[in-house]
């Protein structure tokens, strides 16, 4: 799949408990794979988070969407750029992974990718002024131990960039998006009548306007087909973190179904 076509139709706000790794498949970093990246990520950052990898020595298919899908939807995206020693590639940088973390550098937040190497050849122009953590080949147990605390470090630096942007689009809301949200966050899909009065159409013009903004602020999407006959809303990740910041106790989980009132029926 074309990756414009999959981040067009695919991607959500969504983001999954997995750091995407991106690194060859060749034998000889198969090491610093199972020794190090894996157990870093998985046992030792106590984040709770799956390392996934993709054999993206087939571009093709599958392959291609699973790439595309990890790169969108994981919490972080970690990338080995090393040089090679052998195989195909060997004396350079492996051309599927560059073409991975040029696709995420498209798409996510510099903060959400996380390069390394274990090489001290020059750095390809387009990448030499970001950040690439330099690791010990022959030392997979302190690289084990140096990744684990980038991992932790890189999750904590999103976390105070995420949570300055959700302070931000709380200080944007106004009384009509706050109230819909204290009304209809912490409920199932709504299943109410028409309004039938004045006072109940004015209410429902409103709730229409609010959920507006809140789709453009990112905070709900909507999930057709979750109510029959109309259409319903579902927290982000993102709008849960606003909800929760604005002192919304028991507001429903990412991807839950938020109230479709009146206001909101096609």
């Amino acid at each position: 799949m074309y990756p414009r076509d999959f981040f067009d139709t695919y991607w959500r706000t969504d983001l999954r408990d997995e750091v995407f790794v991106a690194m060859p498949f060749h034998d000889e970093f198969a090491q610093v794979w199972e020794m190090a990246v894996r157990p870093a990520i998985e046992d030792d950052s106590g984040t709770g988070l799956r390392a996934r990898r993709v054999d993206a020595s087939i571009l093709a298919g599958s392959i291609i969407t699973d790439i595309l899908d990890g790169i969108a939807h994981s919490r972080l995206i970690l990338a080995d750029i090393s040089v090679a020693s052998e195989g195909r590639w060997k004396g350079q940088r492996n051309g599927n992974v560059m073409y991975e973390v040029g696709l995420a550098h498209a798409v996510r937040q510099s903060t959400e990718i996380l390069l390394i190497r274990s090489d001290d050849e020059a750095v390809n122009f387009d990448i030499a002024q970001i950040n690439v953590h330099r690791y010990p080949l022959h030392d997979l147990d302190r690289t084990r131990v140096q990744l684990s605390q980038l991992v932790v470090d890189v999750l904590r630096q999103i976390h105070q960039e995420k949570s300055l942007k959700v302070q931000r689009a709380v200080d944007i809301l106004d009384a009509d998006t706050i109230r819909y949200l204290a009304d209809y966050a912490v409920h199932g899909p709504f299943a109410g009548p028409d309004p039938k009065t004045m006072g109940e159409t004015l209410v429902a013009i409103s709730n229409r306007a609010a959920l507006a903004r809140l789709q453009q602020l990112g905070i709900i999407r909507a999930n057709i087909g979750i109510v029959k006959g109309q259409t319903a809303f579902v927290l982000t990740a993102f709008g849960a973190a606003v909800a929760t910041c604005i002192g919304i106790k028991g507001a429903a989980q990412p991807g839950a179904p938020v109230d479709a009132p009146q206001a909101a029926r096609p």
